[in-house]
């Protein structure tokens, strides 16, 4: 097949090595191991950061078994996370907080591993996964550029 068209990743470190490649808008889209399809949406450019940034731009969503988005519930700048160096801080890559109940987390230390709390205080309720924690099978980002 011709997956790597759309720019397939299977590395949680290449992933997030790669972000600054992407300034605009951000599709992450996510099949685990499960054959859950779910993601997030933001307009906010990613960076390397040991503290939330970005606006309420942005959503989570899930597309198999069921179809679903779930909208940031509140205006506010601390809606992106992403830091894969500082090893004094949770490194990954994260939507909605506190850190540690993300509404959506992808770990940069366990391989494609992550989750998503269907409470986040950030978003609606709503469960992104048929559990809270997946293993990624296949990572898409899409950007416009």
């Amino acid at each position: 097949t011709d997956d790597n068209v759309f720019g397939v990743i299977t590395s949680t470190k290449v992933t997030i090595i790669l972000f600054p490649m992407f300034p605009e808008s951000t599709f992450i889209i996510i099949r685990d191991t499960d054959d859950n399809v779910f993601g997030v949406f933001t307009e906010s450019v990613w960076r390397e950061s040991n503290n939330y940034f970005g606006g309420s731009n942005c959503f989570l969503f899930r597309l198999n078994p069921s179809y679903s988005i779930l909208y940031s519930t509140r205006p506010g700048t601390n809606y992106n996370y992403l830091n894969a160096n500082r090893m004094d801080r949770p490194r990954g890559l994260g939507l909605g907080g506190p850190l540690g109940s993300c509404g959506f987390w992808l770990d940069a230390d366990e391989y494609g591993k992550g989750y998503a709390n269907p409470q986040s205080s950030d978003f609606e309720f709503g469960p992104l996964l048929d559990g809270e924690t997946f293993v990624a099978e296949t990572i898409q980002i899409w950007s416009a550029v």
